[in-house]
């Protein structure tokens, strides 16, 4: 005989059967959600392994470009095209641009802690910023402040200068490592945009990847420095001169875009050749040489690449991602110099 509707043992089971589809209806969330999860993951993963995929393929053709277009093994100009802005779609939804640089065209910033080269590192990224400061007005502030961050990060203050080069002994004295590549100066709050710019953009802003680096064994190359760096390089060239130095090897403001390949620097002493670089003067009716000044920079420039870098913008349906990898270029006896990675990172927002 069925229970009364209204009875206990009727309401029990009742409420068994309702606990019962609740249990099952979170089950079956829970099992929704997973399952979105997973298939959300899934995507991550495919989408970071394209990412990659892209990357890598980027770093290759690098070392083509590198193998290929570096036309004389005794100077790496950007006559040469190596540099040339690269583009391609691998797949649908899928595309990647990549430039490489020459990291021997700019200064080596930690070199600015060197007890041999600190000094002159020193005054040529002060000298980098005071140009920037007058060539941009607009952004007069903004490039103060990321000079005052800069020596910061790297512990280099006019106060701390000494502490920074020869840190007491015993811990007293805490100096940070310097940042191995120059998405560490973020970490001193220098934006990305002031430290990178994108590579795909029409007209790019000046950005520190411009005129600094990590790498290389701070000989500036002067057939691939840019116009700010030239000036940088010592006291006595101002900006006419800077921009004859420029002018000699084919490029009137020094940028790789206007560049021509009708000249180079084939050794470092040619800069002698520039106007003004040797300043002369009739003394009892002879010519003598008053200044000279590749002989005051001559320890610091030179005219061949040795580290290399890669820009890369890849873009996965519709997202876009930057990378930089670093490439050392090693002489291979008669044959094409070998290309070696050294670091590679992502920039990341």
């Amino acid at each position: 005989m069925k229970p009364p509707l209204g009875s206990p043992k009727r309401g029990a089971v009742l409420l068994l059967v309702l606990g019962a589809v609740s249990v099952l209806a979170v089950l079956a969330v829970e099992v929704a959600h997973r399952s979105q999860v997973q298939t959300v993951e899934v995507a991550r993963y495919a989408r970071e392994a394209e990412f990659r995929r892209l990357f890598d393929s980027g770093i290759e053709a690098a070392k083509g470009l590198l193998a290929e277009k570096r036309a004389d093994p005794r100077f790496d100009s950007w006559g040469d095209g190596w540099n040339a802005l690269v583009s391609w779609e691998p797949g649908p939804g899928n595309r990647v641009s990549l430039q490489v640089e020459d990291e021997s065209g700019k200064i080596n910033l930690l070199r600015a802690r060197d007890p041999a080269s600190g000094a002159w590192t020193r005054g040529a990224i002060a000298r980098l910023f005071e140009y920037l400061r007058k060539a941009d007005p607009e952004r007069e502030k903004e490039w103060r402040n990321t000079e005052t961050r800069l020596w910061r990060r790297l512990n280099v203050t006019e106060q701390e200068e000494e502490a920074a080069i020869r840190p007491e002994v015993g811990g007293k004295q805490k100096v940070e490592d310097p940042p191995l590549t120059l998405d560490g100066l973020r970490e001193a709050g220098i934006p990305m945009e002031v430290v990178f710019r994108a590579i795909d953009d029409e007209k790019p802003r000046p950005s520190l990847d411009c005129y600094l680096t990590t790498f290389g064994d701070g000989r500036v190359n002067l057939n691939t420095a840019p116009l700010a760096v030239l000036y940088a390089l010592d006291p006595g060239l101002d900006e006419e001169l800077a921009w004859q130095i420029a002018a000699w090897r084919g490029s009137g403001d020094g940028s790789a875009q206007a560049i021509s390949a009708n000249r180079a620097f084939l050794q470092a002493r040619d800069m002698e050749r520039v106007p003004g670089i040797v300043q002369r003067a009739t003394v009892d009716g002879q010519e003598q040489v008053i200044r000279n000044l590749y002989a005051d920079v001559q320890d610091q420039v030179g005219v061949k690449g040795q580290v290399f870098s890669v820009r890369m913008t890849a873009e996965v349906d519709g997202r876009k991602r930057q990378a930089v990898a670093y490439l050392e270029s090693k002489a291979a006896g008669r044959g094409p110099d070998v290309v070696e990675v050294l670091a590679y990172e992502e920039i990341e927002p």
